[in-house]
This record gives structure tokens, sequence and C-alpha cells, in this order.
């Protein structure tokens, strides 16, 4: 016990006068999804953790061997092997590149001068990011975040979907929804004017950190939807949810369903084909498939730069509308369980989920 204290305090002393103190790294344990625990080696505080885990049961699992420059990889931490001076990995192909690092996991790299920690799939030699709680730590969706990172609540997070120096911006996350990892890239509160409510827009001139955006956005953050569309894990699902009033905040109405169509086009053709455009009558040249969260059959047409919701399995998404604010008439939005009273576009009856003017509506992908 008296060598394993020892070769603590001198492995400490080592690192403090390497000069790493003020590092930004957390010395809070994390847990990945499966349970391993990663340490700071680079922050101070470090020492007195470990000397904890000595005095304590877990003596296995707190065992770290210094070697003059580094403390390498704990029987369950997860950490990169350091390189060179920095004494932290540069990447997720040198983490790969470490032949004690064998597993796809929660590792320490550089990202932008900042020791954060990182997702690492070993075998792609590719980062798929951090938890979004800074810049540097950016995942590469909500999804990733979702599935590989401690999560946290629904909230604004960082994400780069290029996972290149430079390209992280905030979004909303909602990782509560039907298992979680949720891009907002649409948000809209609905108005008196009506029509023209899906113009092509950026995460700049869209409202992607907020469910109400405070005013009657129109524009899908396209640039953001196509980003998560190209990078390495995609989108496979879409969720329409929204608000029947914004005022009152009545229970969120939530539908999701899968990417790819059963029929017609699938919703990346739908969306690269028809946004921006004043288009009207496609029912030929809709979506078909299934509502996953009740297995109801839903259509999504277009119509006026808008797209239509409707539980149908064919013909017009707007002969039964369950999503939509299309027309300065108000809008729609149902839950899928009360899909057997919608109503056709003329009805507009409260009853059957009618906004008329109050709607609020979101768009997400994972």
């Amino acid at each position: 016990m008296k060598l394993l204290v020892f070769t603590a305090l001198a492995c400490y002393v080592a690192l403090f006068f390497q000069g790493h103190s003020g590092s930004a790294a957390s010395i809070k344990a994390q847990h990945s999804e499966t349970g391993q625990t990663a340490f700071s080696y680079r922050d101070p505080a470090f020492a007195a953790l470990y000397l904890r885990r000595l005095l304590s049961d877990s003596i296995k699992q707190a065992l770290v061997i210094c070697n003059g420059t580094h403390l390498a990889r704990a029987t369950t931490a997860q950490v990169s092997t350091p390189k060179g001076t920095a004494n932290v990995a540069q990447n997720c192909t040198e983490v790969a590149a470490s032949p004690e690092n064998k597993q796809n996991g929660i590792y320490f790299v550089y990202v932008d001068s900042r020791t954060v920690q990182v997702y690492c799939d070993l075998q792609k030699k590719i980062s798929l990011g951090g938890d979004g709680l800074t810049e540097q730590s950016a995942g590469m969706s909500c999804k990733t975040i979702n599935d590989y990172m401690p999560k946290g609540p629904s909230g604004i997070r960082w994400i780069n979907p290029t996972m290149k120096s430079g390209n992280a911006f905030q979004i909303y996350c909602d990782f509560d929804s039907f298992g979680g990892g949720w891009s907002l890239v649409y948000s809209s509160r609905d108005d008196s004017t009506g029509h023209n409510n899906m113009q092509k827009g950026t995460r700049t001139t869209a409202h992607i950190t907020s469910l109400d955006p405070g005013n009657a956005n129109k524009r899908i953050a396209y640039d953001v939807f196509k980003a998560i569309e190209s990078s390495e894990t995609g989108y496979a699902e879409v969720m329409l949810t929204g608000y029947k009033d914004y005022n009152r905040k009545d229970p969120l109405v939530k539908m999701y369903f899968s990417r790819m169509a059963k029929g017609g086009m699938n919703f990346s053709e739908l969306l690269s084909s028809r946004i921006d455009t004043n288009t009207g009558s496609l029912c030929q040249k809709s979506y078909f498939g299934t509502e996953l969260s009740s297995g109801e059959k839903i259509a999504l047409s277009w119509e006026n730069r808008a797209f239509v919701a409707g539980a149908v399995s064919s013909g017009c998404a707007w002969s039964k509308e369950v999503w939509n604010e299309i027309d300065n008439n108000g809008g729609h939005i149902l839950a899928p369980s009360d899909w057997s009273h919608a109503e056709g576009y003329a009805g507009q009856k409260d009853v059957a989920g009618a906004c008329k003017h109050k709607g609020l509506f979101h768009i997400f992908i994972r």
C-alpha cells in the first residue's frame, strides 16, 4: 500500500510540474453506455481521487501505472494512450493506433487545443463527438449524444455533423421522445398569413434552438438537414410534433416514422424535390408509410410550400389531416390515438385538432 501511495504522489508531482494545471477537463467520473469509468489524468485533482480509490475496496479498479510521462489505461478506465509531449491523443486515429485501446468507447482527445471526451469508433478510426455541452465537445448529432454519451435532459447542445474544426453549431436535442436522439430542423408558429410555410432556410435563418420560436418562422434548416443526412450516421427517422395552442401549451402531440416510404417518395426525396416551390396537389408523389408509435398508416404530401401529414394509406394527405399549417385558416395537430376523428382540409374543427392560427409545429430527424 505504501508503495502504491508513493507512486501516486510521484505521478502527481510530475504531472503538476509539467504544467498541466488549468486543464478544462473535468475530474468527475463519467460513465459510458457499458458502465466503464473514465478519468482525466491531466487534472491535478486526479491524485486525490486516485488515493481515495486506493483507500477503498476498489483497489483493482483504481490501479494505474505511471511510466514517467503519463498515467496509462486503468483496468476499467477508458482513456487514450498519450502521445508525445501533449500527453493526450490528437484524435481517434491515434487512440485506435494504441494496442491497449481495443474497444469502441469514450476517450480523451484534443479538440481545438482543449482536452475533451469523445466517443471513438476504433474500427473506423473516427470520432462521433462528445456530449455537446461545449463547442469543443460537440456530438456528430443529437443521436450520437443520445446513444454514446451521458445525455442529460433535453435542451440546447452543440453538434458538428462534419466533425471538422469550426463547423459546430447549437441545436435543440430531444432526448425523451421515442428513445431520444432527435435533432430539431424546423420550429414554427402558425399565423394568419398562411401558405409558404416551408421555405428553404439555414441554421442562421431558421429557429432550431427552441420549441417556441416566438414568431411565425417559416424556414426549415435545410443545411442542417442535409449535413446530418450526409454525416457518418445519417438519419433513419422523422418526428413531427406540435402544440394545438401555443398559449395554453396543450400536451405535446408526437408522431414519428421511417424516412423510407413503403411506396412513393421517401422523406428526403420529398423534401429535396419540393422545398421552396409553390407546388400544389402532388398526391401521386407522396410519402406513404406507418406511424411507428401507433402502427397507423400515414401519408405526407406537399401543398403550397408546406408538408401535410394525413391519416391515410393512399390518396392525398389532406383528406384526413393530422399535422399541417398549410393555410391561413389554420392547421391541424392530431395525436395518432385520435386519428379516427381526423378531418379534411375544409373542416377546421377544434374537436379534430384544428389550430386556428395557434399551432406550434416542429420537425425532428434522427
